[in-house]
């Protein structure tokens, strides 16, 4: 890369749940944000380490000064340990911030492996409506969302030199947490589901109309797809939900944005169609599951 911009966030991957995941047919390595010299990785999927070093020296695991995980899940925390490990280079430093669900620290079925967690500086557990400083200069507030029986939080994060960013994470649609993300200019959320499916704890493309009427923010970016939206085409679908507030673009992997003024410095590239075409005659079979996946 040439020139990154002085604070940006940075696609890793875009793709949602199991099947998206599975298949690669988007990476799954999460998010990174540089604000302020500082670098964040918010939910390192599987993939996230090979994403980073196959960008050195612009990005680098070592250079982490904090990892943010939303929910436990295997697609958003596959790779937490080996970035902690990195980030704390190797263990031989204690430093580094991870903010972190408190039920993925239970004893006997923690995430986190235990020889680890003494080289991390500063360990926080989400606590609703709290404010948590990553830096002194840059904070977040979490909010607790629905997602299948887990802790699962979205957030806000201000600083002093880039706009609210709002990232609303895996959930079920309530009003009670979206008035959390109203001041948000910049939203990143995970939008898996083509259709609204009543059981199933994802946002959907159908609930976006009302997302934005209720927030309103400059840009949305879509993230965390699944294969329904993959398959019908994520940049028209997007396209079509923008309104004469709010530009909605369908994230891509390695698609990164400039966070003082919102233009999309690398747009990314992900070839849908070839991929989809690669595996619709392999093992999926949906009919044949006990309980079908609606598409994520």
């Amino acid at each position: 890369m040439n020139s990154l911009p002085e604070n940006f966030l940075l696609f890793l991957g875009t793709s949602g749940a199991r099947f998206s995941m599975m298949y690669q047919m988007r990476a799954s390595g999460g998010m990174w944000i540089r604000i302020n010299r500082k670098n964040f990785v918010i939910d390192p999927g599987p993939g996230a380490l090979v994403k980073i070093c196959e960008m050195l020296p612009d990005l680098d695991p070592t250079k982490i000064d904090a990892i943010i995980l939303t929910h436990r899940h295997i697609d958003h925390s596959n790779d937490l340990n080996v970035l902690v490990e990195s980030m704390t280079f190797g263990g031989r430093t204690r430093r580094g911030t991870l903010v972190i669900p408190e039920d993925s620290l239970v004893e006997g079925s923690s995430i986190l492996l235990e020889h680890l967690r003494k080289h991390i500086d500063r360990l926080h557990t989400w606590q609703e409506d709290k404010d948590i400083d990553l830096d002194g200069h840059i904070r977040i507030r979490g909010k607790k969302l629905i997602h299948h029986g887990v802790e699962c939080f979205g957030f806000t994060l201000e600083s002093e030199t880039t706009p609210i960013i709002g990232l609303i994470s895996d959930t079920r649609l309530k009003d009670h947490w979206l008035e959390h993300f109203s001041e948000s200019r910049i939203l990143i959320a995970n939008i898996t589901l083509l259709k609204k499916i009543e059981r199933i704890d994802h946002l959907s493309i159908e609930e976006v109309p009302y997302i934005l009427r209720k927030l309103n923010p400059e840009l949305m970016l879509i993230n965390h797809m699944g294969t329904s939206i993959l398959e019908a085409g994520p940049d028209n679908l997007a396209k079509a939900l923008c309104t004469p507030l709010t530009s909605v673009i369908a994230a891509r992997d390695g698609m990164l944005v400039d966070l003082d003024t919102g233009n999309i410095v690398l747009p990314g590239n992900n070839n849908d169609s070839k991929i989809i075409e690669r595996i619709q005659n392999m093992v999926i079979h949906r009919g044949k599951r006990d309980k079908p996946e609606g598409g994520r």
